[in-house]
């Protein structure tokens, strides 16, 4: 005769229950000083305006933002522009509140050459709360994104 009790089946746990929720910021589809802000599409361009306000050129990508990459990517709503040296500059540091972006911010830019506006920093400030954080390139502040 077994002592053991029979065990209870784990309840299915949603994927979404566990993610954490987007930022809800809208980013403007334009921005008025743009024109007169130093345009940055390059590493080179992104040290020479570290921590100045720029209009950033690249092409709107999703951004696994996991510590420890492994394949397959896991793409969890942050976002990045890649420039056109291949430099990936995260909209947001990855430990923001906005860094998750809406889903149809992503689903309208996906792939796409954009503009975005803001001050760009050539390595990510760590997170006020301590602890781990990315120091991937990145962009805070946003003004507006629009494609070119």
């Amino acid at each position: 005769m077994s002592n053991k009790l029979p065990m209870k089946p784990k309840a299915a746990s949603s994927a979404s229950a566990s993610e954490a929720p987007r930022s809800t910021l809208e980013l403007p589809a334009s921005y008025a000083g743009a024109d007169g802000l130093p345009a940055v599409d390059s590493r080179a361009g992104l040290d020479a305006q570290d921590m100045e306000e720029v209009r950033l050129a690249g092409t709107y990508v999703e951004f696994d933002a996991r510590n420890k990459q492994q394949a397959p990517a896991q793409f969890r709503g942050h976002a990045a522009i890649r420039l056109g040296d291949g430099t990936v500059v995260t909209l947001f540091p990855t430990w923001h509140r906005d860094a998750l972006r809406p889903q149809a911010e992503i689903d309208a830019h996906k792939d796409k050459a954009v503009v975005v506006v803001g001050m760009v920093f050539a390595e990510g400030p760590a997170s006020p709360k301590g602890g781990a954080s990315l120091k991937t390139p990145c962009i805070m502040d946003v003004k507006g994104l629009w494609p070119t």
